[in-house]
C-alpha cells in the first residue's frame, strides 16, 4: 500500500511535470500565434538571497506613511495586464499574491508583473478552503505546489517565496494551524483595508470599492490594501487610479511588501 507521503510526493512530481509542459506549450502557441518575442524567464546566479523570509512587520509605526497595494487571485488574463499599466502610469508598484493554478495558464502575465518591478508572493495553488484547510500539512503541501510552479515560470527564487496569504485571511484557520505554518518557514500578511472590490461584479461599483478604502484608510499611518485581480474584478480596474490619486494626495509613499 503505498503510504501517505509517497501519495505527497507523486502528487507535487506530477504538478510540477504539468506546470514545465504547460508552460512550455503556452511559450510555444503564443509565438506561432503573435510571431512577437515571447518574454524568457528571469534567470538568477546561484546566490540565494538571504532576505528572502525576513519580512518586516508592515504595521509598524515609524513616522511615515506608507501603503501597500496587494493583489489577490491572480494572475488573470484580462484583469492583471490592465493593472500593471495603471501600475506602471503612476510609477507605482504593488504585491501580487498569486494562485499556482491561474499562473500556470498567464505566465506571461506573472512574468511581466515581476520584471515591472512588483512583488510576487504566495496564495496558493488553488482557492479551495475544504481542501485547503483540512489541516496544516495539506496546507503546506499546498503552497509546496505552488512554490515550484512559480520557481518553474520565474527561474528559480526570484520572488518571496515565504511570504503568504491565507485564501480568505488569516482568521480562517486557528492560532495552532497559523503556528504549524510559521514554524515551517512562511511569514503571512493579512490587511487592514478591505477594498471589498470582490463584492462588485459590475464595474459601475468602483465608487464603492474607493469609498471603502477612503474610509478604512483613515488614522492609519500604515496601511495594506487588499484588492483582487481575478477575472470577475472589472470594477477594481476603475477604481485603481482615483485609490492612487487619493492615497498620493494623502502623502502616502508606496511600497512592496
Amino acid at each position: 500500500m503505498i503510504t501517505q507521503n509517497k501519495k505527497l510526493l507523486f502528487r507535487s512530481s506530477l504538478v510540477l511535470l504539468i506546470t514545465i509542459v504547460f508552460v512550455s506549450l503556452i511559450y510555444v502557441i503564443k509565438f506561432h500565434l503573435t510571431q512577437k518575442t515571447v518574454i524568457k524567464p528571469i534567470v538568477i546566479g546561484k546566490t540565494i538571497n538571504s532576505s528572502i523570509g525576513k519580512i518586516k512587520y508592515p504595521f509598524t509605526k515609524d513616522g511615515q506613511k506608507i501603503a501597500y497595494l496587494t493583489f489577490d487571485g491572480g494572475p488573470s488574463s484580462n484583469v492583471t495586464p490592465e493593472v500593471l499599466n495603471i501600475l506602471k502610469s503612476y510609477n507605482t508598484k504593488a504585491t501580487f499574491f498569486v494562485n499556482g493554478k491561474n499562473s500556470i495558464s498567464n505566465s506571461d502575465v506573472l512574468i511581466r508583473a515581476k520584471r515591472s518591478g512588483n512583488q510576487i508572493a504566495l496564495r496558493s495553488f488553488d482557492t479551495n478552503y475544504k481542501n485547503l484547510y483540512i489541516n496544516p500539512q495539506n496546507y503546506l503541501q499546498d503552497l509546496k505546489e505552488s512554490n515550484d510552479v512559480i520557481s518553474t515560470i520565474l527561474g528559480g527564487n526570484n520572488f518571496q517565496q515565504h511570504l503568504i496569504r491565507f485564501p480568505g485571511g488569516s482568521n480562517m484557520v486557528s492560532s495552532t494551524f497559523r503556528q504549524t505554518i510559521a514554524k515551517s518557514g512562511y511569514n503571512y500578511v493579512d490587511w487592514n483595508v478591505d477594498s471589498f472590490d470582490s463584492l462588485e461584479t459590475s464595474s459601475s461599483g468602483y465608487s464603492n470599492i474607493v469609498d471603502r478604502v477612503k474610509i478604512s484608510c483613515r488614522n492609519k499611518d500604515h496601511i495594506v490594501i487588499l484588492m483582487h485581480d481575478d477575472y470577475n474584478c472589472k470594477a477594481t480596474l476603475k477604481a485603481l487610479p482615483q485609490i492612487i490619486e487619493y492615497l498620493l494626495k494623502g502623502g502616502y509613499t508606496f511600497k512592496i511588501l
